[in-house]
């Protein structure tokens, strides 16, 4: 485009040295012929339509009035005037939070050609932020106080085309210290000792939708941050499912190469928003998903072969991935995405068997182990340190179906035990305490698995 040009106007001004013409072959030949521009001089042509592209070249007038030939290259522009469309939700739909700090997830798209370009956000006093780069998820401060809050959004193209202003309303909470808030039959407190919600002890579970089919060896959950849906592999199978909370439904996605079966375990990365599985079944099997396009890519094999106790987590501070091998092994690694190669790490302090789980605290950056069947053993590990260290045991032995993880509203990490038990724990950091939660309906065994989704949920299949 030549300088000068404001793309997404009628009234297209060149610069000086410049020449348009409106007929689309790049000749300028009638072009500005009596208008030839000194160097502070603009001219203006009008009458250009918006969704038309225009030509252009350029040549040079001396003072004796000597022309140089055109230019034998022509440039293009084109007259873009299609504002974005767009939407705006929070990740998981929260009817309430205990924190201001909530992931938004902007939806914008661009018919008019030029391309999305950046976005700005509002709370309800319309002062907007700076533009940004379009990028999707954004972490975003709520506004003060209770009650319901409101977050705006509006999107910009290339073009300079900006939309109309988009919302989301919600009841979104954020608690000040000695309040509580109601979610139907069920209320939550503020603990003013640590600053947290804390949740009763007779916090319940509800069923949800089934997914198709009995969940085995090797079923698995992630949660994408960025859509506010849940992931699943079924186990004893190739099948892989997404789980929508909203609606409460299942919708399949595209099968993995080779039956997912025990240790197969999912991550989500929410740096590059895709999603990565260990396959498991006695494999090196390691795959990437991608979400938009619902396909899945093999990636570098493990270094040795997984089985039950594999498990596989994301370290949103340094981008890394970490695996556990199972197996009754040490073996503990981490994969970089970057050049698709993993690393051994320092081995765990010991052999991870059936019920081997891991989970990642974004609170203190530190990842967090059960090392599985014969044992209670509960581990952490510092991915900066590359150290182990023993942290209070179990209140059982985990097993096959066992699961841990991590409820950043609260700073508490949840288990399900796993090994044909109804057991479900809740592990205090600050203390190094496990205490006894609501049991879950059923007996939880192989296949089974938990997630928690920003909406102060934890959902387990």
């Amino acid at each position: 485009m030549p300088s000068g040009v404001t793309a997404n106007l009628n009234n297209i001004t060149f610069t000086s040295g410049d020449c348009g013409t409106a007929n689309g072959s790049g000749d300028c030949t009638n072009t500005l012929t009596d208008k030839l521009l000194t160097n502070s001089g603009t001219a203006t042509l009008t009458g250009l339509t918006s969704g038309n592209t225009y030509y252009w070249k350029v040549r040079f007038v001396d003072a004796a009035g000597r022309q140089s030939g055109w230019s034998a290259s022509y440039g293009q522009f084109t007259i873009e005037q299609t504002p974005p469309t767009g939407t705006i939700s929070i990740s998981g739909s929260p009817t309430y939070t205990s924190n201001q700090n909530v992931i938004l997830i902007p939806n914008a798209s661009d018919t008019g050609g030029s391309g999305l370009a950046q976005m700005q956000f509002a709370n309800e006093d319309l002062n907007w932020s700076a533009w940004e780069a379009y990028a999707n998820p954004k972490t975003w401060t709520l506004s003060d106080g209770d009650g319901s809050k409101t977050v705006y959004v509006r999107f910009k193209d290339n073009a300079g085309n900006v939309s109309t202003d988009y919302q989301f309303t919600d009841d979104l909470t954020s608690i000040s210290p000695n309040g509580k808030i109601d979610a139907g039959n069920t209320t939550a407190n503020w603990d003013t000792a640590n600053g947290k919600m804390e949740l009763p002890s007779d916090w319940s579970w509800s069923d949800k939708a089934s997914v198709s089919g009995n969940v085995l060896f090797g079923g698995a959950l992630t949660y994408n941050s960025s859509n506010g849906k849940i992931y699943g592999f079924r186990g004893n199978s190739a099948e892989f499912f997404e789980y929508d909370p909203g609606s409460n439904t299942w919708s399949a996605k595209a099968s993995i190469t080779g039956n997912a079966h025990a240790g197969a375990s999912l991550a989500y990365n929410s740096t590059n928003g895709k999603i990565y599985a260990l396959r498991g079944n006695m494999s090196a099997d390691f795959f990437e998903y991608d979400v938009t396009g619902n396909s899945w890519t093999p990636k570098a094999s493990t270094p040795a072969n997984v089985d039950a106790g594999g498990a596989l987590v994301y370290d949103s501070n340094n981008g890394k991935l970490y695996a556990l091998r199972g197996d009754y092994s040490t073996d503990f690694w981490e994969y970089d995405t970057g050049s698709n190669a993993w690393l051994a790490k320092a081995v765990t302090p010991g052999g991870v068997q059936a019920g081997g789980t891991l989970t990642y605290n974004s609170g203190n950056s530190k990842i967090y182990a059960f090392r599985g069947s014969t044992s209670n053993n509960f581990w952490e590990y510092d991915p900066v340190g590359n150290s182990w260290v023993s942290k209070a045991n179990a209140l059982g032995v985990p097993s096959h179906g066992a699961s841990l993880t991590y409820n950043f509203n609260n700073g508490k990490i949840y288990a399900l035990r796993g090994n044909t038990s109804t057991d479900f724990w809740e592990y205090d950091l600050s203390s190094d305490t496990w205490s006894v939660k609501t049991s879950t309906p059923s007996v939880v065994y192989s296949g089974g698995s938990l997630v928690y989704d920003s909406g102060n949920q934890n959902y387990m299949d």
